[in-house]
């Protein structure tokens, strides 16, 4: 087992929270593999960040075509967990995008995987209390591909379409899941794992693609689902993913972070913080970097 950690990267834009998070990522102990969304236009800017780094090995994968609540979402963490287990058999393996930071030194954060090593860092939640909630598994989803589409008239008639199709499977009682005998659980798709569970996730990938492919927002029930039926449930560690994370509108979106919240994220126990936007407040992005940066 080699004495380094894999941070896995999914990016898409906000390139100006993502130079200040690699910066705190930039460490010996640490290689960085990047996935750069193909609709990205911000390739050379984003190589012009990584090629300022000192110590990190930075590794580009192969970029695909990722979707909002798509299984495109799912095959994106299979492909960065591939390609870094191919590299190494790191410590630990940390699934971040492009809205997130490190809110401890890499002093702290090494020191505490170590402390901890052989956890799993995976949340668990309970289901929302919603009976269409469980259709994004139970149903056989359709144009999930338009889930977030920039054209108005194809998402909202999607939309319609794809819910009109999932209600008369909830009325028939159709659940798609029941031919692999195995319980959904929920939770945020962001985690830090070990290497052993990460190649037992790559080696359940065709069961993976047969069990999720036609749902929505599976990224957030693979994972938990799989270890909840394994031998490394036992290994779930009591406070989740250790992200600090503040939930609006019903629990439907991450808060984006201000200048406003930096007391409560700079105080948290937790190692990794989301969500920051450069076109919503840079101070706070500026004012975390610093003081992580000192430590």
């Amino acid at each position: 087992m080699e004495n380094k950690h894999a941070y896995l990267l999914m990016i898409v834009n906000n390139l100006k929270v993502v130079e200040k998070t690699l910066k705190l990522l930039d460490n010996k102990n640490n290689d960085v593999y990047i996935h750069l969304d193909v609709k990205s236009q911000e390739l050379d800017t984003l190589k012009q960040i990584t090629d300022k780094l000192q110590y990190s090995n930075i590794y580009y994968i192969e970029r695909m075509d990722v979707r909002w609540g798509d299984y495109s979402q799912v095959e994106c963490t299979l492909h960065l967990l591939k390609e870094a287990t191919k590299k190494l058999n790191y410590q630990y393996y940390h699934l971040l995008s492009e809205s997130d930071m490190p809110i401890k030194s890499q002093t702290d954060i090494l020191d505490f995987y170590k402390k901890n090593y052989g956890k799993e860092f995976i949340e668990l939640q309970e289901f929302p209390k919603n009976k269409l909630f469980t259709t994004r598994f139970k149903s056989y989803n359709v144009f999930t591909k338009q889930l977030k589409a920039n054209n108005k008239f194809i998402r909202y008639s999607t939309y319609i379409i794809r819910k009109t199709f999932d209600i008369l499977q909830l009325i028939v009682g159709y659940d798609y899941t029941k031919k692999f005998n195995l319980k959904i659980k929920y939770g945020s798709n962001w985690f830090s794992i070990t290497d052993n569970f990460a190649r037992y996730i790559i080696s359940k990938e065709e069961l993976i693609k047969k069990m999720f492919l036609h749902g929505i927002c599976v990224d957030e029930h693979f994972l938990q689902t799989l270890i909840c039926d394994s031998d490394f449930k036992s290994n779930l560690y009591k406070d989740g993913n250790m992200r600090y994370i503040v939930w609006e509108n019903n629990n439907n979106s991450p808060k984006n972070f201000t200048e406003n919240d930096y007391n409560q994220i700079i105080n948290s126990e937790k190692l990794f913080a989301r969500k920051f936007s450069e076109r919503v407040d840079m101070n706070i992005v500026n004012k975390i970097y610093n003081k992580v940066k000192e430590y």
